[in-house]
């Protein structure tokens, strides 16, 4: 009978969508090594980056003049370069999105600038935000290979504030 049957469908997803989503493994990963990097853990960026990761976000061309940092130890170097130039950092992670071996994350940064910038809205000793979408390749031993974003000021989750 088709009403019986639509009822234990519904029953079905109900229950399905009561339940919360699993934490995954490479998910915790990947944002222990996004908060290592940006939140200033050189500790953290070595036990859960690859040896031979490659981080890349459009900005580095016009920073560095290559698109990726390479190799675990740059990444640690590229890091203590970024926290000198920002006190008290705040990442936030507004979604995790996660299968094995791939996660995206939704984040937004805050931080206090150390360095004057290139302009008045960089000035040091303001507060400065901004957020961006990073997709994360893990590998078979739990440790991140890859890291590609793209950032924006504001933020994606920012600009939806209304404030």
């Amino acid at each position: 009978n088709m009403r019986v049957w639509t009822a234990a469908c519904a029953v079905v997803l109900v229950a399905c969508e009561a339940i919360p989503p699993a934490p995954t493994p490479d998910a915790d990963v990947a944002e222990a090594f996004f908060r290592g990097v940006y939140g200033c853990d050189p500790a953290a960026i070595r036990e859960y980056g690859a040896e031979d990761v490659a981080v890349s976000y459009p900005i580095f061309a016009d920073l560095f003049g290559d698109p990726a940092v390479r190799g675990i130890e740059d990444v640690v170097s590229f890091s203590q370069r970024f926290c000198s130039r920002w006190q008290n950092p705040l990442v936030t992670i507004h979604e995790r999105i996660a299968e094995p071996g791939r996660v995206v994350l939704v984040w937004g940064f805050e931080a206090v600038s150390v360095v004057a910038g290139d302009s008045a809205s960089q000035a040091s000793g303001q507060r400065q935000s901004w957020g961006g979408i990073s997709y994360f390749a893990v590998n078979d031993d739990g440790r991140v290979e890859l890291e590609l974003g793209e950032e924006s000021t504001p933020g994606p989750f920012g600009r939806l504030d209304t404030r």
